[in-house]
């Protein structure tokens, strides 16, 4: 979904080897619209993140740097924040309850 120049994409819930190159593909589809500066990824209802999904956020996370955008992970459950954070990438990714300018 396309609001002004941030794409938003709603994570399903579980973003697992089952499902997360569908998931990054789909991700990957929005990015290459030119008006996007910024992705936001709404993680609310996710509730299994393995290694993949870390994988797929990883990859997702060196595209929108490549391309010069923002990448915002929005309101995502304690336990993924507290996973995101024991293995020292809350340094990497923006972690967000709210989005300026979006009511998602």
């Amino acid at each position: 979904m396309m609001i002004l120049d941030t794409f938003v994409y709603r994570c399903s819930e579980s973003i697992t080897i089952v499902n997360a190159d569908f998931q990054r593909a789909r991700i990957l589809e929005g990015l290459n619209d030119p008006c996007v500066k910024r992705v936001v990824l709404d993680m609310e209802s996710v509730k299994i993140c393995d290694s993949s999904g870390i994988r797929m956020l990883l990859s997702i996370h060196r595209v929108t740097l490549e391309k010069n955008m923002a990448l915002l992970l929005y309101k995502p459950d304690t336990y993924f924040s507290g996973m995101i954070a024991s293995v020292k990438l809350d340094t990497i990714f923006t972690l967000v309850n709210d989005v300026e300018g979006l009511s998602l």
